[in-house]
């Protein structure tokens, strides 16, 4: 099965054990990422009802073979999430 036309889905990870701290524009949290290729959008999920973050986030990337790679490369490093590496 193939994604649309022009879709993100392919490009964009999903990524568990965020700091709880973390945001967006964290420098630290964006450089990480960047690691393996030019982050599009950095996306830190925070629930609705308190505006607490949930812990985990999407990164979008240029294109899947960088998610890809991101996935590979950043799959056992530990960002200070409290849960352990990232899962990717």
């Amino acid at each position: 099965m193939s994604a649309p036309h022009g879709s993100n889905r392919l490009r964009t990870v999903f990524v568990g054990n965020i700091p709880m701290e973390g945001t967006a524009d964290d420098p630290e949290l964006r450089a990480l990422f960047a690691q393996v290729g030019p982050v599009v959008k950095l996306r830190i999920v925070v629930d609705h009802a308190t505006q607490k973050r949930k812990g985990f986030a999407f990164v979008e990337y240029v294109d899947n073979a960088t998610a890809v790679a991101a996935v590979e490369q950043l799959a056992d490093v530990d960002f200070g999430g409290g849960g352990g590496p990232p899962r990717l």
